[in-house]
């Protein structure tokens, strides 16, 4: 009877290193730079002084927004607009934490502010604040954000 072959995964370490290492391309490096968007310095702390409506607006809003469909772009700006902006515009990212999202979680249903709709506006809050920890511009995002 044949032995049957054993295939092994190669760990990432060896994927990654090598000839056949990806490397940001200068390409998208330098559409990052024309969006705003600029490597950080380990030396230095974006994340101490960026307003969250200074991230929606000059990196979230270029580059996330656009790739939704239209009716999602439509949903996601009226609620950014009416809900998420108005209580965490002059926030800087780093200040916002889980308890502060409670309150204003609680304080949107003591408004009287609909269910889905407080749902719909925490998962936007929440998908803004992951995706400024992925552009590295916060270093953390709050638990349960």
């Amino acid at each position: 009877m044949p032995s049957a072959r054993v295939r092994r995964l190669k760990p990432a370490a060896e994927i990654n290193s090598g000839p056949f290492r990806r490397r940001p391309c200068r390409r998208s490096r330098a559409r990052a730079r024309s969006f705003g968007i600029v490597t950080i310095n380990p030396t230095s702390r974006p994340e101490a002084s960026i307003a969250f409506g200074t991230f929606v607006e000059d990196q979230w809003k270029a580059l996330v927004l656009p790739t939704f469909k239209a009716s999602t772009q439509h949903g996601y700006k009226t609620v950014l607009n009416v809900h998420v902006l108005p209580a965490w515009r002059d926030w800087r990212l780093r200040d916002i934490e889980r308890l502060a999202i409670q309150q204003w979680v609680a304080d949107k249903f003591r408004q009287g502010t609909g269910w889905q709709t407080v749902r719909n506006a925490w998962v936007l809050l929440s998908s803004v604040l992951e995706t400024a920890m992925e552009y590295g511009t916060s270093r953390r995002i709050p638990r349960g954000a």
